[in-house]
């Protein structure tokens, strides 16, 4: 069966030479062709890496599939934040510096990154590809039962999903962070409101995987939520 579904697609792709370079689009030219980012990242990133500034935040998008963590991704990081004028930071990439699914740790892009992060007190960091859901902080920024230091997040809008790591034993708690948080067998979006002193989160189940979640999740329940509270000096 494989091997007779290989050789349609060879004949595909004879008939069709355009439709086999459409395929073996290593270097996303069609994705790139489509949407359009800001050049304002380091360089060689080619628009994988930006910021734009939007209603009071700063949005920050890096590339975690760059080798070693993109250490020249980690020194752009760090002028970015130190130069940001507004009051909220929202930092996105795909593979979490905390990792929900057993076994997975990006070691790399974690030292490159998470000091960065911490040390300018970004608001939140928004991730994925473990196809589970987490969200937590680490565990020195605690104070009064909440946390006044980023909050990072890895969620699945898809409709794989990996198993959740457990409780203890995780890539949270081996790294000195503390999972608040933790939820498989489903996809959920996620809809964020910044008004004046508040940055209000809140995720909301899409799908639930056939035989359920062990959380004993439904479509349209409320995943998760959280509000971060900055007085006007921005202390959290």
């Amino acid at each position: 069966m494989v091997r007779g579904a290989a050789a349609d697609c060879e004949q595909q792709h004879h008939h069709h030479p355009r439709q086999s370079r459409i395929h073996r689009d290593g270097l996303l030219l069609q994705y790139r062709g489509h949407f359009d980012y800001p050049t304002n990242g380091p360089k060689v990133r080619n628009e994988t890496a930006w910021f734009t500034d939007y209603q009071g935040v700063r949005f920050v998008s890096l590339d975690a599939n760059a080798p070693l963590g993109g250490p020249d991704q980690a020194i752009w990081l760090d002028r970015v934040l130190s130069t940001n004028p507004n009051k909220w930071t929202v930092v996105t990439f795909h593979q979490p510096l905390l990792s929900g699914s057993p076994g997975r740790d990006n070691i790399a892009t974690r030292t490159a990154w998470l000091p960065i992060l911490e040390k300018h007190n970004v608001d939140l960091v928004l991730q994925g590809h473990d196809h589970v859901y987490a969200r937590g902080h680490l565990t020195k920024n605690e104070i009064d039962g909440g946390s006044n230091g980023p909050v990072y997040v890895v969620s699945n809008s898809g409709g794989k999903n990996y198993e959740l790591a457990g409780p203890t034993n995780n890539n949270w708690v081996n790294n000195g962070a503390r999972r608040v948080v933790g939820a498989e067998g489903v996809a959920s979006f996620q809809r964020i409101q910044v008004q004046g002193d508040r940055l209000v989160y809140r995720s909301t189940v899409a799908h639930v995987r056939d035989g359920g979640s062990p959380q004993g999740l439904a479509v349209g329940d409320t995943l998760d939520s959280f509000t971060v509270h900055k007085d006007a000096a921005g202390t959290k």
